[in-house]
């Protein structure tokens, strides 16, 4: 990560990389207000997400006049965030039925918001000594394989002795593998891991790590959208142990590369340290959590919005946009009966990209975003369970992923993994037992109209427990939702998609409709609120009125040196 929870005494220095990354890392020139502080603009924000409410809270801040506006689909706001809590005896078990946790390494900007919030107290952590960050595991062939830590020397006998780890000796000849053709723009990850390593790593080991993060498919995600930095590497050394050299000089003297998606996040965080209360919870954690749930951030986000003045209008679907050529403000209509709504000066999507294009037509019916429109999701669905039983003989640890080469008799219901959630979010509920989460579905189920109902779902789940855990025992409580298109899947072009819906955008609707969220820059609710930050930052400045949220991805990949330098040297 480019920095680490419990650096806060660090001064950040931005240099770009190579050529082009200039205009990515130099700050703000024109601070001319294209508003003023009596005259905001109307903002319409499509989706109720995270993505949307983070965005519509950032924006808050820079356009204090600005009248903001949410308008979601669906009866409630959050989007794939949802938590439940059922009643246990006298005590409550809290069932995750998206996200459960976060990485304070990864979202260097979310415990901020959390702490704005008034969230500080309600976080738990879990700590990177804890075996719920120590023990994760990947089911291959027939068992569990623990992943080795990176301690010097754990885990080593256990890398030559397991099937899983097969292939992973050819790191040692990368070196002399060909750079890839200078006219390749992107690859799948699968064909990328098989051409410099070997395919057995990218069917089994990076297979899992893909279905724990995406649900998806390792033959099909782009290796340039998922792994730029790799994709750098190879570009720029020749080869991934070619850059090692260069990459430990650079840590010896406090520097790292990081893409540009990430500056503003370490910007805002030197600006404004973590108060006492959350850095000691997340200076030494892995992952954390809320008391009661990630909605728990939703219900606050919320609240705090419509206390500032934001207006949420829910069961409210967009059935149609447009602009205005004579007042080049946007035009949006309510899906029943086609009510028109008030113009927008702007328009901010956060609905999942392909929706956006399917409501984005001319007078003909043609989309004017076909790149959006060729944006792919999954659908998953979330088994929770609950066992009074506190020992049920499984091992302690985070959970399992599942990878593709699974024979098809050991996962014929076409599981992705099992989060061992009384470990990974241990302190969460208030009455003793064993709670899991079974993870169904995602890139398995490509191409399916019809999906398992709750019924089947548990049932297939508590066959996986028997089969992969020999765990037989009766729940006390389950709950199995189903999560339709709910991660968008960076598929191989995912980089040019982008670049060209840029253009669109600017073609079509001259900077005044923006998007933002998991159809773009990153599917984690981290990557969520980032993507909402990185959009807003700048809202107070004339450019702002063009900007379409993917600028990023106009030309080739842009990375910068983060220098970090302790103050007084």
């Amino acid at each position: 990560m480019l920095l680490c929870a419990n650096h806060v005494t660090r001064q950040l220095i931005l240099r770009p990389s190579y050529s082009g990354a200039r205009a990515w890392v130099s700050r703000r020139r024109d601070v001319r207000r294209h508003y003023s502080e009596s005259n905001g603009p109307n903002i319409a924000i499509l989706g109720g997400g995270i993505t949307g409410l983070s965005t519509a809270f950032y924006l808050r801040e820079a356009l204090p006049s600005s009248k903001i506006t949410i308008y979601e689909g669906s009866d409630r706001v959050g989007g794939w965030i949802r938590s439940t809590a059922k009643g246990i005896g006298s005590g409550d078990v809290i069932f995750e039925h998206g996200p459960r946790t976060l990485r304070p390494t990864i979202g260097l900007l979310t415990p901020h918001l959390i702490e704005d919030l008034g969230l500080a107290q309600d976080v738990i952590a879990t700590r990177r000594d804890a075996p719920a960050s120590t023990n994760r595991y990947i089911y291959y062939p027939d068992h569990l394989v623990r992943m080795p830590m990176p301690q010097a020397g754990e885990g080593i006998s256990q890398v030559w002795n397991e099937p899983l780890f097969e292939g992973i000796g050819s790191a040692l000849t990368e070196w002399f593998v060909s750079t890839r053709p200078s006219n390749l723009q992107d690859e799948s990850v699968a064909s990328f891991i098989s051409r410099r390593l070997d395919r057995r790593m990218a069917d089994n080991m990076v297979s899992a790590l893909l279905h724990g993060i995406y649900a998806g498919d390792v033959n099909q995600l782009s290796m340039k959208s998922i792994f730029p930095l790799l994709w750098y590497y190879e570009g720029r050394y020749g080869s991934l142990v070619g850059s090692i050299p260069s990459v430990w000089s650079n840590l010896r003297s406090g520097m790292m590369l990081g893409s540009a998606r990430e500056y503003q996040s370490i910007l805002d965080r030197q600006r404004k340290p973590l108060g006492s209360t959350l850095k000691e919870k997340l200076s030494r954690a892995s992952v954390y959590t809320l008391k009661r749930g990630l909605t728990g951030l939703v219900s606050a986000l919320r609240e705090r919005l419509l206390s500032r003045g934001v207006t949420i209008h829910e069961n409210t679907p967009i059935s149609a946009l447009s602009m205005d050529s004579a007042t080049e403000k946007i035009e949006y209509q309510i899906t029943s009966a086609g009510k028109s709504l008030p113009q927008a000066d702007q328009v901010i999507s956060t609905v999942f990209s392909r929706h956006l294009a399917n409501i984005c037509k001319d007078g003909s019916g043609t989309t004017l975003l076909p790149s959006f429109g060729e944006t792919h999701a999954v659908s998953v669905m979330v088994v929770n369970l609950f066992f009074q039983e506190s020992d049920l003989g499984m091992p302690e640890g985070f959970g399992y992923l599942i990878p593709q080469s699974i024979p098809i008799d050991q996962n014929p219901e076409r599981a992705l993994g099992v989060i061992f959630d009384s470990c990974a979010t241990s302190g969460q509920d208030s009455v003793s037992g064993t709670k899991l989460t079974v993870i169904l579905g995602g890139h398995w189920w490509d191409g399916w109209t019809e999906f398992p109902d709750e019924e089947e779902g548990v049932s297939m789940a508590r066959a996986i427990l028997s089969r992969h855990l020999g765990l037989n025992a009766t729940p006390t409580a389950t709950q199995a939702t189903l999560q339709r298109e709910c991660i968008p899947q960076y598929l191989v072009g995912h980089w040019s998609r982008m670049e060209k819906g840029h253009q669109e955008l600017k073609q079509h609707f001259k900077g005044k409709l923006k998007v933002a969220g998991s159809s773009y820059t990153g599917v984690g609710v981290n990557d969520c609120i980032q993507s909402a930050r990185n959009l807003v930052v700048d809202a107070d400045e004339l450019a702002w009125k063009d900007k379409t949220g993917l600028e990023e991805f106009t030309g080739d990949l842009r990375f910068a040196e983060v220098y970090f330098r302790t103050r007084g040297e």
